[in-house]
């Protein structure tokens, strides 16, 4: 039962927003029932000593969202700060269960991962299912959409961005432990989630994930038989007519393009950057919707483009909803994890964890510079469910850790 609220943040990870809010709720109600049991005994001033840096971070990243959102007249949900609820598991998940949580046995770490697996394998077949049949789920149901995987979340770029964080844990586990048929069910699973998404980026950046695996872990003729075999792959998968080959085609010939840019990115990101411009020490608030950002679409002569939408990437977003202030606590606490999984790596006990890490937060930071991924919600989720078990690595693994 002491186990139960991590077995049940990864239940929810395939699940829509309001799944992995109710999921989320309960394993966060169970976490402070246990802090409050043991709070007699917990190290809140060893937690506080080791992990002060991504918690003032965090702190300080929603603190600026609020007061932006307040501070702005023309913000469209001025007083709506119904955003908070949607980053409190970020925030407080990996410190509570780091106070809470029994040291993990390898016997614990081994089940979270095969459920993570199972989980992961779940997502796979809905996900080609979707690919076949085209179903999404709906206010009455199963209602008919176009064959494209979105699993059970609102967005196939949902799908995509979950999976592109699930991959590399999985990915670094095969190339680790080449025997554990837990691994390649993990990694060959998400993978297939990634390319069934139709992510152009993620798939980019999951092909790179595994050509720098290969460097890091295999040494020889090995090394130069996987890689020829990967190339060989890629090739068959560009000359030969799939949805893969096609949608990089398509990015090409500027196939569904909508201005008179390479592609409708470069619009968001001028538009987006212009609404930085306006406010760039604390931004524009959260909640903002396609109203809000017309006339700055309108101010570079799109007025009538389909397609006003957020920025598209990461850092911008957190710019504009939070200014500098904003971004510069987010890259602390990217770069507080980084150094992190950087520990990890150069001990013995740790290294899997820290090479997993450390791919992870790679390739969200690069698949992320064309999508709003750390905002999406699933995402975050994702990341958070992630960062807990790093967290719990450095606790458990490595426990002298000088980290913060």
């Amino acid at each position: 039962m002491r186990r139960l609220p991590l077995y049940l943040l990864l239940l929810s990870l395939p699940l829509g927003v309001a799944g992995q809010n109710i999921g989320g709720t309960v394993a966060g109600l169970i976490l402070l029932w246990q802090l409050w049991l043991q709070r007699r005994e917990v190290d809140f001033a060893g937690m506080w000593a080791r992990c002060r840096t991504p918690l003032v971070a965090a702190l300080a990243l929603l603190g600026v969202l609020v007061v932006a959102t307040l501070l702005n007249p023309r913000n469209p949900a001025r007083y709506n700060e119904t955003f908070v609820g949607g980053h409190l598991l970020w925030l407080f998940v990996p410190p509570v269960v780091w106070l809470v949580q029994p040291r993990l046995a390898a016997r614990d770490w081994q089940g979270l991962f095969h459920f993570l697996a199972g989980v992961s394998v779940f997502m796979t077949i809905v996900a080609l299912s979707q690919n076949v049949w085209g179903w999404a789920l709906g206010p009455g149901g199963i209602v008919s959409v176009p064959a494209r995987a979105h699993g059970l979340y609102s967005h196939p770029m949902s799908l995509a961005y979950v999976s592109v964080l699930l991959f590399p844990l999985g990915c670094t586990a095969v190339f680790r432990y080449p025997r554990y048929v837990a691994a390649w069910t993990l990694a060959l699973s998400s993978l297939i989630c990634v390319f069934a998404s139709g992510s152009r980026t993620v798939e980019a950046v999951s092909i790179g994930v595994l050509v720098v695996q290969v460097f890091i872990f295999v040494r020889g003729r090995a090394r130069l038989a996987l890689l020829g075999v990967m190339t060989a792959a890629l090739l068959a998968l560009a000359v030969t007519h799939n949805p893969v080959s096609q949608r990089f085609y398509g990015m090409l010939t500027h196939h569904d393009v909508h201005v008179d840019y390479p592609d409708d990115r470069f619009a968001f990101w001028q538009a987006n950057f212009d609404m930085f411009l306006e406010r760039p020490l604390i931004g524009h608030g959260d909640n903002l919707n396609t109203q809000y950002r017309s006339r700055y679409y309108d101010a570079i002569g799109l007025h009538d483009f389909v397609r006003q939408y957020e920025a598209h990437n990461m850092y911008l977003q957190v710019a504009v909803n939070a200014g500098i202030l904003g971004l510069l606590a987010f890259l602390v606490w990217l770069v507080w994890h980084l150094k992190l999984a950087v520990w990890l790596m150069r001990r013995p006990a740790s290294e899997f964890a820290g090479h997993a890490a450390m791919a992870t937060l790679i390739a969200l930071m690069l698949a992320a510079l064309t999508q709003n991924a750390f905002q999406d919600s699933a995402v975050r989720y994702t990341l958070t469910a992630l960062v807990t078990g790093l967290w719990l690595a450095a606790r458990d693994l490595a426990p002298h850790s000088k980290s913060s």
